[in-house]
């Protein structure tokens, strides 16, 4: 017999926990794995529709016995966690966008031309870098960092980590750096996520005290309730940043990937979109509800339903827009990503060996900051993280020169790139709609294309080229501009076609890997800690 036979041999189930966390697929009704099987040499026979239906659906996950009873006390706590983080996320949202307001500009008279912005915008940046590299190399202590995604994938904060993003990351989003919140609000969900779920384990060792004796068993169970509190933490401080608590359960689990939601972190999918669902939902209540009697600036979605939809047009424009996508905005992007590793290299080599690490990292972070200060001040649409700006340029772009649009768009890029290279705190997710968003504004400039379509469409057009987040995308862009049906068709057609003429052709793997072959890997998804300020040994790990 060839050798090619695949065996048809079932690996073994894990071993299961709380029916809140996970569930044998095996032991589902109506299942089509060996429990339901016939003996061999007899005929299949197909399972009844109620079987099937009962094989979808599965057990109860919150029936009111023990230990299913669990659910309620994990849920409980997870409603709390909710609400703690919706008023934690306000404050540090309210501390940076205050910070901001200080310096920043949101005339549209300045925003429209070049020079527009302050000289001293320059010494604000240096500033911001100089504090930046302190706290990082003598306070911290700490050169790189775990960045939010491996944060999301892995589900394990630690404390000292999770202080260090929230300070560092709000400290580098007061002063302008180009990079968005979602670190620093990873940073706080993964903080109190962490702390959060020891009362709750001890209520749960209480409720349970008679049903599990295996102490190994047990310490599973508490291992998976930590990874939900922090998951769960994490989805309730990006219902803060996000304008559905469905965008941000959607944006977490798309970023982690279904089968590593459901396989390696052994979460049951319904059980606990239920339980983000709720934490979500709390924290953005609670946050919109007291957002208005803060200082920030409550900005009204675009009424996306009023427009007039020219279905054959703007289906027209969506592949358009997707096909140009790629090589007008993604081929650059990753371009000054090259061209910002690189100069992050010579220089930290060249520091390395003349001053030591800690003071490397002070005179990195200070250089990073003179030159998105300096980029700023001739481009007074590049600086922090787009959203100070971005109501302008959706009411107010047409007033922008289209030359001033499309030369901030790049210059954000490169800005993005130096303040992530050069030692600042934040996400990528901002910065990427902003400069898509400055993009599709001068085409609409240009052209007869609908305003309100054209601006939901550019608006996450590169976010969706190579992340992969096309519900979450989609779910932000209906959301935020009130779009009615038939334009919906539109706007996620471009996301599926924008992927795959991207991430779906190897655009992006292809610089990624020519990064790591020439040793440029982006370090700053590590959190290393510095030595004694002397030069330090050759590093040989590429990502």
């Amino acid at each position: 017999m060839s050798s090619d036979v695949v065996s048809t041999e079932v690996p073994p189930t894990p071993p299961p926990t709380t029916p809140s966390i996970i569930v044998e697929e095996a032991d589902r009704p109506g299942s089509l794995l060996p429990n339901n099987t016939t003996t061999e040499g007899s005929e299949h026979e197909p399972p009844k529709p109620a079987e099937v239906l009962l094989g979808i659906l599965g057990p109860a996950y919150a029936s009111p016995s023990c230990p299913n009873a669990i659910f309620y006390i994990e849920t409980i706590g997870i409603i709390l966690l909710g609400a703690l983080t919706a008023i934690c996320s306000l404050a540090y949202n309210n501390v940076f966008y205050i910070a901001s307001s200080k310096w920043m500009t949101n005339d549209a008279e300045k925003l429209a031309v070049f020079l527009g912005g302050e000289p001293y915008w320059i010494a604000v940046g240096a500033g911001t870098g100089l504090v930046v590299g302190v706290l990082k190399a003598y306070v911290f202590k700490f050169d790189t960092y775990v960045g939010f995604i491996e944060l999301l994938q892995e589900l394990d904060a630690d404390k000292k980590e999770s202080i260090s993003m929230v300070v560092v990351g709000l400290v580098s989003l007061m002063g302008g750096a180009v990079l968005g919140p979602e670190s620093g609000l990873a940073g706080v969900g993964g903080l109190l996520g962490k702390l959060s779920v020891k009362p709750i384990n001890a209520v749960c060792r209480r409720a349970l005290a008679n049903t599990f004796t295996d102490d190994e068993v047990s310490s599973e169970i508490e291992e998976k309730r930590r990874k939900l509190y922090i998951l769960s933490a994490i989805v309730s401080a990006f219902a803060t940043m996000l304008p559905t608590p469905a965008s941000s359960v959607m944006f977490c689990i798309e970023l982690m990937g279904a089968a590593r939601f459901v396989g390696a972190h052994g979460f049951v999918y319904t059980g606990t979109i239920v339980q983000l669902g709720l934490a979500g939902t709390v924290s953005n209540l609670i946050y919109t509800s007291v957002e208005e009697y803060t200082l920030i600036k409550v900005e009204n979605p675009y009424p996306g339903y009023e427009h007039e939809t020219l279905k054959w047009k703007n289906t027209g424009v969506a592949i358009l827009f997707a096909v140009c996508t790629p090589f007008c905005l993604v081929v650059p992007y990753f371009c000054f990503a090259g061209i910002a590793k690189l100069m992050k290299v010579k220089l930290k080599a060249y520091f390395d060996i003349k001053f030591g690490d800690k003071v490397r990292i002070v005179l990195m972070a200070t250089i990073g900051g003179t030159i998105y200060g300096i980029v700023g001040y001739i481009l007074p649409l590049t600086p922090g993280d787009g959203a100070y700006q971005m109501p302008v340029v959706l009411q107010a772009g047409n007033e922008i020169e289209s030359s001033v649009l499309i030369l901030s768009a790049y210059g954000k890029m490169f800005t993005y790139w130096i303040s992530s290279e050069f030692g600042f705190v934040g996400g990528i997710f901002h910065p990427i709609l902003m400069i898509s968003l400055l993009f599709g504004r001068m085409v609409i400039n240009e052209t007869n294309v609908d305003e309100i379509f054209g601006s939901a469409l550019s608006f996450i057009i590169l976010a969706a080229a190579f992340t992969p987040l096309p519900f979450a995308m989609f779910l932000l862009d209906l959301a935020l501009f009130n779009l009615k049906a038939s334009d919906q068709v539109s706007i996620f057609l471009a996301i599926v076609i924008v992927h795959l003429m991207t991430t779906g052709l190897g655009l992006p793997q292809k610089f990624l890997s020519f990064a790591l072959s020439s040793g440029q890997g982006t370090e700053n998804q590590r959190h290393d800690s510095i030595g004694d300020g002397g030069a330090p040994e050759k590093d040989s790990s590429k990502a």
